[in-house]
């Protein structure tokens, strides 16, 4: 008698589970462990269409396929006027960009003004995201432990950090280039000095938002890198010494760096900004001078963004800094040099009695904006002090003929003997700057690169 080749051993409503043939068992594996096993092997994830599109929710979806935990879909989503492609958790959760290329991150590291938020959304909403932690891209503010988290959330409002990465995302739409997928966090406390911010909850939860970032990447089958972290740190500190100042400011950039190197990640830009309230700039000045020892960089004098009352980014002051920060990373991380003008060098010019020449260090030719957009004292923002701190009298400050890189400052009368002192927007804003310029990406205008303050002694 014949026996028959093969037969099912379990069957369930959609189809055979358990068979045997000649060679063996046959089994029918769940969608669930096939991406379980594949994602062991390292197989990455297969697409398959789906029938429960619930977690899209009420979008006009096209296309929507399974990947993994995934539900990737296209769709004509804001601000776009096509169809791009998304993605939300199989399980329900927040629509996000489907972009290609790393996970890539922008991060904050400060004192409280650095988190504040604004009555308005990301632009690019679905491609700015934060950690799904419900506390946003203005994170904890130093009052909450975070969690590494691995799941993404978009934004309800817009911060520092979210306009930040909204500029990066419109310059490179406006290039035609890719746009990936941002996670924008800002981690804060109350710190009252800079050796107390190196080690306090702030920097501790920037350690699990990398962290997270690493894992939500993983997710998302993608590699994490860290496009840049700012550093908003400084009138704050109202205590440490000048040169103390400094040197720990530089312990915590060194911190920064070894966190991001912990986790296997290649180096960021480090951005500096320290002088919102007109404090802390001499300090600004000598930490400009930094930026030779890694990728650390001023983008942008405070004084030229619009502040309220108490010393805060605007709205739009907040818009404006994203730009130049904006402007400043893409310079950086194409090769280039990013040099806001700074006055390095003050000296008498020899022979001349009334004259002093001061260098500054800067990408390109120098420009004294006499239509003085920022309103800038008398001076065009430079004060020249003798010994005892009376000002001397300024008539005509000019870009040499000579070097367009440097400028020419006349007295009214005969420099006193002794001791001089010259001090650029330290009291409030300036008209010295270079000849860049950036239209800006939310209507305001156009963005001028405008001298960092400097305090120095006339030799």
């Amino acid at each position: 008698m014949r026996h028959k080749s093969n037969d099912v051993i379990l069957r369930a409503r959609n189809g055979d589970v358990i068979a045997w043939d000649d060679t063996g068992l046959v089994l029918r594996l769940s969608d669930e462990v096939i991406a379980d096993i594949a994602a062991r092997l390292g197989l990455g994830t297969q697409s398959a269409s789906v029938s429960d599109t619930s977690a899209l929710g009420d979008i006009d979806a096209w296309n929507p396929r399974q990947s993994g935990d995934w539900i990737v879909f296209d769709a004509c989503l804001s601000p776009f006027n096509y169809s791009r492609s998304y993605r939300v958790p199989a399980r329900g959760g927040d629509v996000i960009a489907d972009s290609p290329g790393p996970l890539m991150a922008l991060l904050t590291i400060g004192g409280p003004s650095a988190s504040d938020a604004y009555e308005a959304t990301a632009r690019y909403r679905h491609h700015v995201v934060a950690p799904a932690d419900e506390l946003g891209a203005s994170g904890g503010g130093g009052t909450v432990s975070n969690s590494a988290e691995s799941g993404l959330q978009t934004l309800a409002e817009a911060t520092q950090i979210s306009d930040f990465a909204d500029a990066v995302l419109s310059a490179r739409h406006g290039a035609s280039r890719a746009l990936p997928l941002v996670v924008a966090r800002a981690e804060t406390d109350g710190s009252t000095t800079i050796e107390a911010l190196l080690s306090g909850p702030a920097m501790e939860n920037l350690s699990k938002v990398i962290d997270g970032l690493v894992k939500a990447a993983s997710s998302l089958e993608k590699p994490a890198r860290i496009l840049a972290i700012t550093v908003d740190y400084g009138p704050e500190d109202i205590t440490t010494d000048p040169t103390s100042f400094v040197a720990t400011m530089g312990h915590l950039v060194d911190a920064l760096l070894a966190e991001v190197h912990k986790h296997g990640l290649g180096e960021p830009v480090i951005l500096l900004r320290c002088d919102r309230l007109g404090m802390r700039m001499s300090e600004q000045w000598y930490l400009s001078m930094l930026s030779g020892r890694s990728k650390l960089v001023v983008p942008a004098p405070g004084y030229m963004f619009e502040k309220d009352g108490f010393g805060r980014l605007t709205r739009d002051g907040s818009l404006a800094q994203a730009a130049m920060d904006s402007a400043a990373l893409d310079t950086v991380l194409t090769g280039e040099r990013w040099q806001c003008p700074v006055p390095l060098l003050a000296e008498r010019i020899a022979g001349q009695n009334n004259e002093i020449e001061v260098i500054v260090a800067a990408a390109e030719d120098l420009l004294i904006d006499s239509g003085n957009p920022l309103g800038a004292a008398d001076g065009f923002g430079f004060e020249l002090l003798d010994e005892g701190g009376t000002s001397v009298a300024i008539s005509e400050i000019k870009v040499a003929s000579s070097d367009a890189r440097a400028l020419h400052l006349r007295t009214a009368k005969k420099l006193p003997k002794g001791k001089l002192t010259l001090r650029y927007a330290m009291s409030g804003p300036g008209a010295l700057r270079d000849l860049w310029e950036h239209p800006s990406w939310h209507g305001s205008p156009t963005l001028h690169r405008w001298a960092l303050p400097a305090e120095l002694q006339v030799w």
